[in-house]
Order: structure tokens, then sequence, then C-alpha cells
């Protein structure tokens, strides 16, 4: 969500109001229905293998989470539309979220795709022939690389606060994360804007650079 934030204010948009679309409703996509629903942003589509559900002025998550939380699939929530997980990605919003498997956004279907922004939620949720396909039609494509890394920084001050014995509260880590994911965009969007080159592609270069810096910095060689 922090990406989507930054993808947001990078095109001159305001989450406030924006359609939102998420695919998957596990552990990835209900943080991000919930992230976006406190940040006032409207989830006009959300879906998970029981089916989807659509509703063009914002569907109720408060009901939705009561719903599923009684063990009700979410594809038979009786308040909206229903609809596949196919047209779900399909819809007219400004961001899409695959969060739930690979291989989701593939060439049969990008040309489809009415999203402003997809911000990967998943890994590997869009194949590299319609990452091209996306970049040619203008639709900005934060990377699953960039986009889901918060779970593995989060483990990261984790640790630091293990190592140090200390004990972070809740406040503390999201300033942390925010931190570090508002640099790491900046950094690719520097890299994708100097060398010409997709967000995919940009945070690759970054990634492959710090690697070799840190190993050149204890002595080995790449």
């Amino acid at each position: 969500v922090y990406t989507i934030l930054n993808g947001l204010n990078h095109l001159g948009m305001q989450i406030k109001g924006s359609r939102c679309a998420v695919q998957g409703f596990g552990k990835v996509g209900k943080a991000v229905v919930e992230d976006l629903t406190s940040n006032n942003a409207r989830i006009i589509g959300l879906s998970d293998i029981t089916g989807g559900l659509y509703d063009p002025e914002g569907l109720d998550i408060r009901g939705i989470f009561e719903w599923t939380g009684r063990g009700e699939p979410l594809g038979e929530y009786p308040d909206a539309k229903k609809i596949s997980n196919e047209e779900l990605l399909e819809l007219e919003c400004d961001v899409l979220v695959p969060a739930a498997m690979e291989n989701q956004i593939t060439c049969e279907n990008a040309q489809r795709i009415k999203a402003g922004i997809v911000a990967e939620g998943a890994n590997g949720p869009t194949t590299f022939d319609a990452s091209d396909v996306l970049r040619e039609r203008g639709i900005f494509v934060i990377p699953d690389i960039l986009c889901n890394g918060g779970g593995v920084i989060v483990s990261f001050i984790e640790m630091s606060q293990s190592a140090q014995l200390e004990q972070f509260n809740i406040e503390t880590v999201n300033r942390k994360l925010r931190e570090r994911i508002d640099r790491s965009f900046d950094t690719v969007i520097k890299y994708s804007e100097k060398n010409s080159v997709d967000l995919r592609t940009a945070a690759h270069m970054v990634a492959v650079k710090n690697v070799i810096e840190a190993m050149e910095d204890r002595g080995f060689q790449p």
C-alpha cells in the first residue's frame, strides 16, 4: 500500500476516492483492502477462489469482513454483483492489485486491463510478455520485487529488534517500513528515468547493484 501511495503521488493522483480492485483475499489481499480503505480508497472489486464481487460505488468492506469472519465464502456475499476473477482483472479502475497467484495477467488479457496502476501484491502475477504490453499501453506497473517487499523488510526489522534486545511498537515498525519503502520507490523511479527502462527492469538493476556493492564491501569479487 505504501508503494501504491507513492505511485499515485508520482502520477499526480489522490488515494481518497480512488477506485481499487483486489484479486485475492488472503494474507496480502486482506491487509491491502484494510489499508486502502483506511486511506479512504473505494474497493470496487474483490475476489478469491470462491468468486468475485463488484460495486462501482464501493463495496461494503465492513460487511464483507463480518461475512467472511463467520466462515462464509467471499464469492457468496449477498450484497454485491457477482463477477469472476477474470472479470475483476479487467475492471475499469485506478488501482488493480493482483494479490493471488502468478501468471494472472497474460498476453491474452493484457490489452483489456483498464487500470491506471497495477500493483503486484503476488509474486509474478504478470508474465514478461504481458509486462511489455502494459508498458506500451502506458499502464504504471509497480513490480512485485518492490511492491510486496514489505514482508521481508519487516522480517529484517524484527531481526534488528531481537539483536538489540528491544521491542518496537507497531507505530515504530510502520514508520521504519514506510521510510525504507519510500526510499526504495524513489530510487527505482530515478533509475527508471535515468536509464529509460520500466520499473521492473529498474528494480532489478537496483537489486543487482546493491548485491555487488555489498560483496565488494566484504572483500568478495562479483
